[in-house]
């Protein structure tokens, strides 16, 4: 249904549930070898930030959710979780901004909102509906 694979959508999800802000997916698979997706998000502040690492750690184990590692932790102010083919970036606002990181990403990447990409997956499960419906209807007939 998705460009985006489910583990992508679930980590966002996991992250707007912690209100985590300006959640932003960048399809890096063209330009990098080991990595598919960036997941980049802004925290009010450190102790934010691992709170938020501490509930994906906790919500992301097994299954598709294989993890390698963290990187920024004790720093604290910008955290790299390592999901193999998935990274997410976690910041607080003033350092997404001192390293200009969507400007950097966005020079090799597609990038879209997580509010965004939602809307989009919303549209297309009522369109899916909606054809549903008149197929029916046409069997009916």
């Amino acid at each position: 249904m998705s460009k985006y694979p489910e583990k992508v959508i679930e980590i966002c999800k996991l992250l707007d549930e912690k209100k985590a802000s300006e959640i932003t997916v960048c399809d890096v698979s063209k330009s990098k070898d080991f990595v598919k997706f960036f997941i980049v998000a802004t925290l009010d502040s450190t102790a934010h930030i691992r709170e938020t690492v501490d509930y994906l750690m906790q919500n992301t184990s097994g299954g598709d959710f294989s993890f390698w590692q963290r990187e920024g932790f004790n720093m604290s102010e910008w955290v790299v979780l390592d999901y193999y083919d998935v990274f997410v970036h976690l910041f607080t606002k003033e350092e997404r901004n001192h390293y200009s990181f969507d400007k950097l990403v966005s020079g090799e990447a597609s990038c879209l909102s997580y509010k965004r990409i939602v809307a989009d997956i919303n549209k297309q499960q009522k369109k899916l509906q909606s054809q549903k419906g008149k197929n029916k209807e046409n069997s009916q007939k």
